[in-house]
């Protein structure tokens, strides 16, 4: 195995627990989770060298559990899936443009 670690770190200032993770070419990383003490999403953005770049969490009125996905998308910006069927968009600076909070669980199959 030749792989190196960069960097390890644990971010106890953070509003959220840690579930996906996708590398960013501007910023370094940008990190999914679920918003700590409250039904909720949350983003953060750390740089290559592992310092925090920012976070943002967001409400809803639909319990969200942890993202089971999290991708970047063709605009540069974010799509996070909650396993309880909910997602949420957010731009390439964590604002969110838009969410689905209705529980989808279920309600549809990818082919």
């Amino acid at each position: 195995n030749n792989s190196v670690i960069k960097f390890n770190r644990t971010y106890s200032e953070w509003d959220g627990w840690a579930s996906q993770v996708v590398q960013d070419d501007e910023c370094g990383f940008v990190v999914s989770g679920m918003k700590k003490g409250a039904r909720g999403a949350w983003f953060a953005k750390v740089d290559k060298e592992g310092e925090p770049r920012g976070q943002k969490t967001f409400e809803f009125s639909v319990g969200y559990t942890f993202p089971s996905a999290l991708i970047r998308t063709s605009d540069g910006g974010y799509l996070s899936a909650y396993s309880s069927g909910g997602l949420i968009k957010v731009d390439k600076d964590l604002n969110q443009e838009w969410d689905n909070n209705k529980s989808l669980y279920g309600k549809f199959s990818v082919r």
